[in-house]
């Protein structure tokens, strides 16, 4: 296969669904699902917050999620406990993934964007160390006796 990066680019911008050929003067076509032009600042401050309904990334003892904010905005992350973490560029959050979680949509910035990263650790791992509960060391007890050394 020939990676040029002419044809890097064509495969990426194919996959990202951005034309691979746009003259200043072919019209933008508006779609009704998707906003192609930027917010005024009028119109980000009619729309609400959308608070995501509560979800859990993974069940199996040891594993974290990470989620990594990649810019400040007024969205935030929010936690069955009503726990809520800002939207703050560079902000790392780990925490088990059994824990309920959600996020919630911004209402000052075109979009919000986030990374979330789900991992298992080993049991020595000091970040799940420090973290687990009585209910972890029990659900890592059972996981053992019904799947083996996992």
């Amino acid at each position: 296969m020939n990676n040029s990066p002419n044809q890097s680019t064509r495969v990426l911008k194919n996959a990202l669904n951005i034309p691979t050929s746009v003259t200043p003067q072919e019209p933008r076509q508006k779609s009704m699902e998707t906003q192609t032009e930027p917010y005024l600042e009028s119109e980000l401050e009619q729309h609400n917050t959308i608070e995501t309904p509560l979800h859990i990334d993974v069940m199996f003892p040891g594993s974290l999620t990470a989620i990594f904010y990649m810019n400040t905005n007024n969205g935030y992350t929010y936690f069955e406990d009503g726990t809520k973490v800002e939207s703050v560029e560079n902000r790392l959050v780990v925490f088990p993934s059994y824990f309920s979680h959600a996020g919630a949509t911004c209402t000052d910035e075109q979009r919000r964007v986030v990374i979330n990263i789900n991992y298992i650790t080993d049991a020595e791992n000091s970040i799940w160390k420090k973290i687990k509960t009585k209910h972890d060391i029990e659900y890592e007890n059972e996981w053992a006796r019904l799947c083996g050394d996992y």
